[in-house]
């Protein structure tokens, strides 16, 4: 009996029963108590994309930044596995050429 009165006073936690299709941008994130972070180096930024390419130049695990660069939907938007394959051409292009 007191299990359950409990539960009636614990806080629930937003995100539970939701998977990461769920939360598809930034907005829905926040409003679900989630915190929105970016991984570095990306691409919203001057800097962070000449440190990712600098990283890429240098062969320094550019294959988990090209990964995520494939997964990019758009700007503020949660990943989507393999939303854009074409990027990967992009990094194969820079690396052959650079």
């Amino acid at each position: 009996l007191l299990s359950l009165l409990g539960d009636d006073f614990t806080p629930t936690n937003p995100l539970e029963g939701l998977t990461p299709d769920d939360l598809v941008d930034k907005d829905q994130c926040e409003r679900y108590g989630g915190e929105w972070v970016h991984h570095w180096p990306n691409f919203n930024s001057f800097f962070g994309a000449a440190s990712a390419m600098f990283e890429v130049a240098f062969l320094e695990s550019w294959t988990d930044i090209m990964y995520r660069a494939i997964d990019i939907e758009g700007y503020n938007k949660g990943p989507k596995h393999e939303a854009n394959p074409f990027a990967s051409l992009f990094f194969v292009l820079f690396i052959w050429l650079g």
